[in-house]
């Protein structure tokens, strides 16, 4: 029999119907090629055995519009949420909204990307760190570049030298990259100079493309004999001289102005600022104070040795809670200077408005204070600070005044350059104005207006000729410190008002 022949045959068998029939009546098997039971045609929640009954009737149920203003809302509280629950700073939000707007646009590409952590580190280390410093290189053995080149201490104790360089890039715009980064052992400019030599050859970096170095203004980096820049020369004699940092001179500036007043602020708030930081007890105590004083409750501001210019955000915010540390600071006094300063406290409570019921309440802070056990080194810094608070609190607030009223002008010009925007075009402009408006604090008029449009006139003009001087009472030292003048004595006032200038 033919193979059609014997196929029609089978079919019209009674073998043959009672099996189809079966199937039929019985649900198919998953992956049996059944169309009429496939898993997306039965009903969400159906066996598949009532796969072959009435079809339940889907009901479409209209779809709520979101409004603009609101789907607004939502991904701003997701993108807020997220940095509150990775414990990121808010300061990303711009840059991370960003992000997500880029990468949203390519939504297929978006579905498919995945990236868990041991992933992440090997591409960044391989992929995107290795393509970067290659295509760094390749610009620095094209374009003229500089240096600039800056030692700091890591978390864990180790002295680490950041190397970053300046150069025009394809799109001729200045850009600022990290070249490397290298641990010394001993911090000297042999150590450094030997790194940054490893640094050329291990990269094949031409020394003649480097055109300059910025460099703090220590001996180590800038020395006359043995610094770093003389190191420097030997690879590379056509180096430019460029100076220092420009913002380090700002804060030597401020070191030689504050030396007639031998650290009186700086050692205050330094040791404020440790008192507090080791005692969450006295926190806590120092925090309820200023809210009966209605003053916002901060940490108070350290000052920081290798910083100088820090000292005016130590003097400012010193000024700020004065009346808060003089309460709190208050109850260590003993018995008869407790009564011989009470009028200080009860001044600052006028000042402040300060309820009878507050005051019984700070009273009773003051007590539990007075009682609290201290060691030795606790004590004795407890001494200065109450010393410079209560028997010094005149010269206290008068050199306080003067820092944040003459420092003013550093720290204007510290805030504009360090900024990350090359700025070397008015880099010439802002030093001549600078030194001009700091000379205006102690020199007459008419001398300045002399020495106007000229800055090798400002550089040749001798600041000790005391015919060129202001005199005493017309020497520029803040509204608040002249308030404060007739309680000072005069002649000590006078002596450091020069000085210091």
């Amino acid at each position: 029999m033919a193979p059609k022949g014997l196929l029609h045959w089978y079919a019209s068998h009674v073998k043959h119907g009672s099996f189809l029939k079966s199937r039929k009546d019985n649900f198919a098997l998953p992956g049996s090629g059944d169309s009429k039971t496939k898993r997306n045609e039965i009903p969400y929640g159906l066996h598949p055995m009532f796969a072959a009954c009435r079809p339940v009737a889907e009901v479409n149920l209209p779809q709520t519009s979101t409004p603009l203003s609101d789907r607004i809302v939502n991904y701003e509280a997701m993108l807020l949420g997220f940095l509150a629950e990775k414990s990121l700073p808010y300061s990303l939000a711009p840059d991370l909204l960003h992000l997500v707007k880029e990468m949203a646009k390519d939504e297929k590409a978006l579905n498919q990307v995945t990236m868990h952590r041991t992933a992440a580190s090997y591409k960044m280390r391989f992929g995107v760190s290795k393509t970067m410093k290659e295509g760094l290189l390749e610009d620095l053995g094209r374009e003229f570049f500089s240096l600039n080149e800056d030692e700091s201490t890591s978390s864990n104790n180790q002295r680490v030298v950041t190397v970053l360089v300046n150069y025009l890039n394809k799109g001729r715009k200045i850009v600022t990259k990290h070249l490397s980064s290298y641990s010394v052992d001993k911090v000297n400019s042999e150590a450094i100079f030997q790194g940054i030599v490893k640094i050329f050859v291990e990269n094949d970096i031409p020394w003649k493309n480097l055109m300059s170095v910025l460099l703090d203004s220590c001996n180590r980096m800038r020395g006359k004999n043995s610094g770093l820049e003389v190191k420097i020369r030997t690879q590379c004699p056509h180096l430019l001289d460029i100076d220092g940092d420009s913002c380090h001179h700002v804060h030597n500036a401020a070191k030689q102005f504050s030396i007639p007043f031998e650290m009186h602020v700086e050692s205050l708030c330094t040791d404020i600022h440790n008192d507090l930081k080791w005692s969450p007890d006295m926190r806590a105590i120092f925090s309820e104070v200023c809210s009966a004083l209605k003053v916002k409750c901060t940490m108070p501001q350290t000052f920081i040795s290798f910083r100088w210019l820090s000292v005016y955000d130590a003097a400012q915010d010193l000024l700020r809670l004065l009346g808060a540390l003089t309460v709190f600071y208050y109850s260590f006094l003993c018995t008869s200077e407790k009564s011989q300063f009470l009028h200080i406290l009860i001044s600052i409570y006028k000042a402040s408005d300060v309820s009878n019921a507050a005051r019984e309440h700070i009273r009773h802070l003051q007590r539990t204070l007075s009682d609290k056990a201290l060691t030795q080194v606790g004590q004795d810094r407890k001494n200065r600070i109450v010393k410079k608070l209560f028997n010094c609190c005149l010269e206290t607030q008068l050199v306080s005044n003067l820092f944040v009223s003459v420092l003013s002008l550093l720290k204007e010009y510290l805030k504009l350059f360090q900024s990350g925007v090359p700025l070397i075009h008015i880099l010439h402009d802002k030093q001549f104005s600078l030194v001009k408006d700091f000379l205006a604090c102690f020199i007459k008029a008419e001398t300045i207006a002399s020495l106007s449009g000229s800055s090798k006139k400002i550089k040749l003009f001798d600041v000790q000729d005391r015919d060129s001087h202001l005199p005493t009472k017309s020497v520029f030292v803040g509204e608040n410190v002249k308030k404060l003048y007739a309680s000072v004595p005069r002649l000590r006032l006078c002596k450091n008002s020069r000085k210091m200038f």
